[in-house]
């Protein structure tokens, strides 16, 4: 991963690393397809609940996708 990589780039690495279509990764992370597109397409820049979401569904740590280089599996908990 080099440091002028997109966060669209890496999404589109890692969902093919795992072979997963772009209508699965959508599916599986909660976003539409037409907004998933845009990400990796570099039109779009998510907000940090997506790449949340994405990197949950890829089952890679957010700094995957980030580039921040945390390992760091992100979990979610409920708020009362």
């Amino acid at each position: 991963m080099t440091t002028t990589e997109t966060i669209g780039a890496r999404v589109v690495r890692a969902r093919k690393h795992i072979a997963m279509g772009q209508r699965a990764l959508a599916q599986a992370s909660g976003l539409s397809q037409a907004t998933l597109s845009r990400i990796e397409g570099q039109d779009r820049i998510p907000k940090m609940d997506e790449i949340v979401a994405l990197a949950w569904a890829l089952g890679c740590p957010t700094g995957d996708l980030t580039g921040s280089g945390l390992a760091c599996r992100p979990e979610c908990a409920d708020r009362t």
